[in-house]
């Protein structure tokens, strides 16, 4: 697994609308580049990034903005794969439903890539995200190529 990190004084000069400063700016990033498979189904998902925010550090209150993104690939067309974002602690969905994947071509041979994102309020404390993976059910094996998500503090 390769997990990169950005983080800190990344952007140290932002301003506000009117100019000043901005306070408070948070920005994380983390990826999980190594392919992992799976025979697991819904609802059993499998992690394929379990990132935690800045390094676990308890985060101040307020809302945030989490972004999410894979590459998948399923080696049936008749069963789904399902990609499920959420953070921890509290299984709090980023995904308002797990992302459902039919590959629809006949050599299933196809990588999909498909991205969202989600503005949550969070109470405060440490934040983990998780993007986890499975197939809706036999035959077939789910694929997650990469996996990726991006936290922003809006307020």
């Amino acid at each position: 697994m390769t997990l990169r990190r950005i983080d800190r004084d990344l952007l140290p000069d932002v301003e506000d609308l009117n100019g000043n400063p901005a306070e408070g700016l948070l920005y994380d990033y983390g990826e999980n580049a190594a392919p992992a498979t799976t025979t697991s189904n819904i609802p059993t998902y499998v992690n394929h990034l379990s990132h935690s925010v800045r390094g676990g550090e308890s985060l101040p209150a307020g809302d945030y903005r989490i972004a999410w993104q894979v590459i998948c690939q399923h080696s049936s067309t008749s069963t789904d794969l399902g990609v499920n974002v959420q953070l921890q602690p509290g299984s709090q969905p980023i995904t308002n439903e797990p992302l459902r994947e039919e590959p629809t071509d006949t050599a299933v041979t196809q990588s999909n890539y498909r991205s969202g994102f989600r503005v949550i309020t969070w109470a405060g404390g440490p934040m983990t995200v998780e993007i986890q993976f499975a197939r809706s059910g036999p035959p077939g094996i789910a694929q997650l190529k990469f996996s990726a998500c991006e936290v922003w503090r809006v307020n």
